[in-house]
């Protein structure tokens, strides 16, 4: 190999080393780039994770005024609410009570009179008191709440309420709402129904408790047979129900009713 040739390789070779520091710049920068972008994503997730949203302005105003919150941001620390077992937010003028999932130790939730169209307390799991009444709800679904003890849903737009997997409910206030069908044979504890000016035709009270159902008040005109525990006890101490209104233990209500 002569001279030439060999000068020709050396230049060969430092553009190799070149090129390869150039690339190994790239790639570095690359990396650095990445991680940042890890690094952001999880200081981003961690502040996610700090906080619960609350969208609706005046429910956010209410949580400042009981001294939960400070600021209206949209937002509020999780440790400030994660712990409180009670909440009263009545008469706000509050649409939307979404961020209530996150007060995961609620026990008693007073909502009332307020304009609600949704409310979501499946993950209230220990709630025993919902007063959510004199709002716009069209539905309720309370299937998750088994440690609900009082319920004050009235005056709302309710078309069907499921109270079966409330077992231990006391006290039921369904009354002014759109109801047409009403199941309370699984609340074996019930002690107070008031579900008037409802257009109630089946009613089903067959819950082994009739005794001990100390106030029950329902409008007659559509009911004409109500499914109750024993006839002649209902017949004799429910003597407020209209004597057209039969009380049966099984009054062949339509398939699908409940």
């Amino acid at each position: 190999m002569n001279i030439m040739d060999n000068h020709i390789l050396h230049q060969y070779i430092l553009g190799m080393v070149v090129e390869l520091k150039s690339s190994l710049k790239i790639i570095k920068r690359l990396l650095v780039f990445v991680f940042a972008v890890a690094l952001l994503g999880s200081c981003d997730s961690g502040v996610k994770d700090k906080y619960t949203s609350i969208p609706d302005k005046n429910f956010e105003q209410a949580l400042i005024e009981l001294g939960y919150d400070d600021v209206i941001d949209g937002k509020i620390l999780k440790s400030n609410i994660s712990v409180v077992d009670t909440l009263y937010v009545n008469g706000k003028g509050i649409l939307d009570l979404s961020g209530i999932e996150d007060f995961t130790a609620l026990r008693r939730l007073e909502c009332a009179v307020n304009k609600l169209t949704n409310l979501d307390v499946s993950n209230n799991i220990v709630l025993g008191d919902l007063d959510c009444r004199i709002n716009n709800l069209k539905s309720l679904d309370l299937g998750k709440n088994t440690a609900l003890r009082w319920l004050g849903c009235n005056d709302n737009n309710l078309t069907s309420l499921d109270v079966s997997q409330n077992t231990g409910l006391k006290h039921i206030y369904c009354d002014e709402n759109q109801l047409k069908c009403l199941d309370v044979s699984q609340n074996t504890a019930l002690n107070s129904l008031d579900c008037k000016f409802n257009p109630i035709k089946y009613l089903n009270l067959k819950n082994r408790n009739n005794e001990n159902l100390y106030q029950f008040e329902v409008d007659n005109k559509n009911l004409t047979c109500l499914i109750v525990d024993d006839p002649a006890w209902a017949k004799h101490n429910w003597i407020h129900i209209d004597s057209g209104v039969i009380f049966s233990t099984n009054c062949n209500y339509p398939a699908g009713c409940f």
